[in-house]
């Protein structure tokens, strides 16, 4: 299935291209001057929710609505900080995330400790069957959130796994030290902890996201420098197979809640993915198997 996307921002096309293309040769510029749209061509998307997409086609969408702790130099690759103040450790095993002071949600709830720790306890969460589940193998605390699941005979998705009631929901090496530190307990010490903080397993969620999941696949409540208004079809009654069309419109978002600039200055040197990745969202890890 192809469907359509459609960006729309206010400094014209140039800044469109930088902030809202998952990747530029898939991309048709209309308009320029003052404002332009963008139409990308992309496949059929998982889920709109960080955790839930583990896919590139979804992530095109996901990388401009959510901001990270980290992004990654477009040149160098290196992580740079983003939502993050400050990331830290002494060993290499205990890690401490500072948060920047000030940030929001577009529906003005805080950035916070906990909106990481709810992002990520969701994700690691073994019953929510979530693509990047596997990104939190390595936090104290995941064991006791993954257990076997049960016999494939049990499972009413033959591809989704299935589980007896999990008792512990909370990774047990993440802590909220206050409302803008997190720690982060390892179960060895990994080095390259950081860097892996850009990937859309690690983006925060509201908390009025995961009261109503369904709404918030439709519409995100994200905290990036733009906002999903929403999509319409062309030929809605058509079956997906037929291919339908979908126009997703995403509009720059008021710098004063994501506290930087939507500038194409700002965004030309910022990439979701390290260098080292060929991948349109990010590189992967080897999938665990249960």
């Amino acid at each position: 299935m192809r469907m359509t996307v459609a960006a729309i921002a206010v400094a014209g096309l140039a800044v469109s291209t930088a902030a809202c293309a998952g990747d530029e040769s898939d991309l048709d510029g209309e308009g320029g001057g003052g404002g332009g749209t963008i139409n990308m061509q992309i496949g059929e998307v998982r889920s709109l929710i960080p955790g839930g997409s583990g896919e590139s086609e979804g992530y095109r969408i996901i990388k401009n609505v959510y901001d990270g702790l980290i992004y990654y130099d477009r040149e160098s690759g290196e992580p740079v900080n983003l939502a993050a103040e400050d990331i830290s450790s002494p060993d290499n095993q205990v890690w401490t995330i500072k948060i920047k002071d000030g940030l929001t949600f577009q529906n003005g709830e805080p950035v916070d400790a906990d909106a990481f720790i709810r992002s990520w306890d969701r994700t690691a969460l073994a019953s929510n069957a979530l693509p990047l589940n596997y990104f939190f193998a390595t936090f104290e605390g995941y064991a006791e959130m993954n257990p076997d699941p049960l016999p494939e005979d049990q499972w009413a998705d033959p591809e989704v796994p299935e589980y007896a009631p999990i008792d512990v929901t909370h990774l047990s090496g993440v802590t909220a030290v206050d409302d803008l530190t997190i720690e982060v307990k390892l179960s060895a010490p990994f080095i390259g902890f950081p860097t892996m903080l850009g990937y859309e397993a690690f983006l925060p969620v509201a908390e009025a996201c995961l009261a109503d999941t369904e709404a918030c696949e439709k519409k995100p409540i994200g905290n990036g420098p733009f906002m999903f208004e929403g999509s319409t079809t062309s030929s809605p009654a058509a079956p997906r197979s037929a291919g339908r069309t979908t126009r997703a419109t995403c509009r720059p978002r008021s710098t004063a809640s994501t506290g930087r600039s939507t500038s194409a200055a700002t965004t030309a040197g910022r990439t979701s993915s390290p260098a080292t990745s060929t991948s349109a969202a990010r590189p992967r890890p080897t999938t665990r198997t249960r």
